[in-house]
């Protein structure tokens, strides 16, 4: 972070004061004595920079410095400004929608000119590129279109909406894809195997070298460009670019070593390039695979949804259960809350409420479902059939 401690804590204690109101109704008085704001949190766990330095144990040191990062999270979410207001909402949505038109136009472009490469020169390496240019096209344009009908919803058919065509179409394309790699791949070993006479590399032209260095150099913006949005689809293209980038760079140089020196580099970067593309995307598979499965969510997300509902009003006698898991990209909470008996319906209700459309704020939250109770001695796994 770009504060100082002092001023962090100073933060901290200004953003501690929106997490409970400044006043509490009678029965809020049994919840006190077990909260902890932020500003305490901070005060007593956060390690300056000159004190992380000090600790030699590198275990503990990194222990430290995720403690700091989650009292980061705890003191973003407790400020002023935790829902997103309209226009910051409109600006992420532009930079979303500028990463993926420009990923695609840019993909479409390099597509042709990868084609044009690889028919100049035969080049098995390049083949390899080519394969992978195509599916990233068509996942970017799996991407685009899911984007788009994740804005038009029909809540009559749809009333969790379609966003799960995204990792649906992904997963169809790189089968398909890595089906195509396979052939690719087949044709390398050959080659290898059947000797120069074999080979079908013609060599590389100053073009289709021209071609190979702009593609890289493209590949290269993009990630660096994409990566900074903080979007779960526009972070997958970010993903794709960095993969291209090693890719293009690996062909280039086999490329130019083959034509110049050793003819048998070329068959190689094509089984290397193969390889490494039907390994990005089986991961990439597994990891949606993982998700519409319904993966629980990572632990830091769950210690986040678990403050925020600790912490957001002080009627909450304890948060019961907690549970956060994947449906497709998005991720959906459950939290169980244990209001005071005596606690009138519309009070009940609205704490409720607003502690579902908090949770909701959260990056990558697309549902928060919250449960009101007045006891936690019952088991969890009765208020639900077994599934």
């Amino acid at each position: 972070m770009s504060h100082s401690p002092p001023d962090q804590l100073a933060a901290a204690e200004a953003g501690a004061s929106t997490v409970l109101p400044p006043t509490a109704p009678s029965y809020g008085s049994l919840w006190p004595a077990q909260y902890h704001s932020v500003a305490d949190l901070w005060r007593h766990a956060y390690k300056s920079k000159d004190e992380l330095d000090a600790i030699s144990n590198d275990a503990v040191r990194e222990f430290y410095e995720r403690q700091n990062y989650l009292l980061e999270r705890f003191r973003s979410v407790s400020s002023p400004g935790i829902a997103q207001t309209d226009d910051s909402a409109h600006l992420h949505e532009d930079a979303v929608r500028r990463a993926i038109i420009v990923s695609n136009i840019a993909n479409g472009v390099l597509l042709a000119c990868q084609f044009y490469a690889f028919m100049s020169s035969r080049s098995l390496a390049l083949l390899a590129v080519f394969l992978d240019a195509v599916l990233d096209t068509v996942s970017g344009l799996v991407i685009l279109f899911t984007w788009y009908v994740k804005r038009r919803q029909d809540k009559h058919r749809y009333p969790v909406g379609r966003s799960r065509l995204e990792p649906l179409g992904v997963m169809g394309m790189a089968c398909l894809m890595t089906a195509a790699t396979l052939i690719t791949l087949e044709q390398s070993i050959s080659t290898l195997a059947l000797g120069k006479d074999s080979a079908p590399f013609e060599g590389l032209t100053f073009t289709s070298a021209s071609v190979l260095l702009s593609a890289l150099c493209v590949k290269g913006t993009l990630y660096l460009y994409c990566s900074r949005v903080d979007d779960v689809s526009v972070g997958a293209l970010a993903e794709d670019h960095f993969n291209d980038v090693l890719a293009n760079a690996v062909s280039f140089c086999t490329v130019l070593v083959a034509q110049h020196a050793l003819w048998w580099v070329d068959p190689i970067g094509g089984i290397f390039i193969s390889c490494l593309i039907i390994r990005n995307w089986i991961m990439h598979t597994l990891g949606h695979v993982d998700q519409l499965l319904g993966k629980a969510a990572d632990r830091d997300m769950l210690n986040l949804i678990t403050f925020v509902a600790c912490n957001h009003d002080r009627s909450i006698l304890l948060v019961d259960t907690v549970r956060a898991y994947h449906v497709g990209n998005g991720i959906y909470v459950e939290v169980d809350i244990a209001l005071p008996a005596q606690m009138p319906l519309r009070e009940a209700h609205d704490v409720g409420e607003s502690l579902q459309r908090r949770i909701e704020t959260l990056d990558g939250v697309e549902r928060c479902f919250v449960h009101l109770d007045f006891e936690t001695s019952h088991s969890p796994a009765t208020e639900h059939k077994e599934i």
